[in-house]
């Protein structure tokens, strides 16, 4: 792991909630937002932490059932939302990725 940005990220993992975790993170990601690429920077609030959002609401939702029946159209978009949201934590996982290998860290 790259030792500069370890500590950061590493207290994302103390956070005992996903939504103190999530927070955390994009506290940390925007600390660093003028470093990343273009490509990954672009809608990287709407397709990353909207969706996000969306995914964690749902999520609590079937952890405290409130017994609303999702129609299929709507599943069919939520499905189709989470790909530019995978698309961009696959961008960012490459770019971290890089930055260690280009610092001479080991993989990791």
């Amino acid at each position: 792991m790259n030792p500069v940005r370890a500590p950061k990220f590493t207290a994302i993992e103390k956070e005992r909630t996903i939504l103190r975790k999530i927070n955390k993170f994009n506290a940390v990601l925007d600390q660093q937002r003028c470093e990343l690429p273009y490509l990954i920077r672009e809608d990287l609030e709407a397709h990353f932490s909207g969706i996000q959002s969306i995914i964690r609401n749902f999520r609590n939702e079937a952890g405290h059932p409130t017994g609303k029946i999702l129609d299929r159209e709507q599943v069919f978009v939520l499905l189709h939302l989470s790909i530019p949201c995978h698309r961009k934590m696959y961008q960012l996982r490459g770019y971290f990725q890089k930055q260690i290998q280009a610092d001479g860290s080991p993989k990791g």
